[in-house]
């Protein structure tokens, strides 16, 4: 081998050793989310941030925390995947405030992925509704449909709404419209009147299997069937078989 050639093939090796010594040294640090939360179009300082895994259907607990700086800048160390982030607000002489949750959630590959803008607006309570926008979707127990079930959607299970949203029809099918967003969905039924042994009624609940789902803005995401279970009993979340009855919107969608 000619001294230009050993050359040659040194400099290739020392190149390699050096991308290699440059992909051990990566850290957790290396890649993750960082955005500013914004109210009433200043920075919004002291905000806690929640990122929460798009990919882990039914999670409930965040992946990763952060507090907004006095500017509203916020920054989150996290591996490549998909997350939502929420952004909440409480002030001590004042309401609290929380991020208009985005359907769309933010992809980290490589680097520090850009959140952008994270918009707060009051914390009335309330989900507020979009004509033309919600879940549909049918609830069965048994393999029958069930009427007249009440429905609850809620941004995280940890705080679940009690609010009801709306009940199911006679042949178990529901539509509830909301604003675009990424929720929980769970479904109660209550039976009439006192049980055999004189104690409450019994209630049945269940869950939507795709849970979170995502609501995107001018579409119903199609839930499937929400399998009801009695107490003390498993219940077979959201199966995605409707039963058969009234067809849910049309426009309906898959959660993707």
């Amino acid at each position: 081998m000619s001294r230009g050639m050993r050359w040659m093939a040194f400099a290739a090796f020392f190149a390699a050793l050096m991308v290699t010594l440059a992909s051990c040294s990566r850290s957790v640090g290396d890649t993750g989310i960082k955005g500013v939360a914004v109210l009433d179009g200043s920075g919004a300082g002291g905000a806690s941030v929640s990122v929460y895994d798009a990919d882990e259907k039914g999670g409930s607990l965040p992946v990763g925390t952060a507090n907004t700086d006095p500017d509203g800048n916020f920054s989150v160390e996290l591996p490549p995947g998909s997350y939502f982030i929420e952004v909440s607000l409480e002030k001590d002489d004042g309401p609290s405030y929380v991020s208009k949750v985005s359907p769309v959630p933010v992809v980290v590959t490589s680097g520090i992925a850009w959140a952008g803008e994270v918009e707060l607006e009051k914390d009335t309570g309330e989900y507020g509704m979009t004509p033309g926008t919600g879940v549909a979707g049918s609830v069965v127990m048994d393999g029958q449909p069930v009427a007249d079930a009440a429905l609850y959607l809620s941004r995280s299970m940890e705080n679940p709404s009690h609010r009801e949203r709306g009940r199911t029809a006679v042949d178990g099918w529901f539509t509830v419209n909301i604003r675009p967003g990424r929720y929980y969905v769970t479904v109660v039924k209550t039976c009439e009147g006192p049980a055999a042994d004189g104690l409450m009624p019994p209630s049945f609940s269940g869950e939507c299997v795709r849970n979170p789902v995502i609501v995107r803005d001018g579409e119903y995401t199609n839930l499937g069937a929400i399998t009801l279970a009695g107490p003390g009993e498993t219940a077979q979340a959201g199966t995605g078989v409707d039963v058969p009855g009234e067809q849910a919107p049309a426009q309906a969608a898959g959660n993707q």
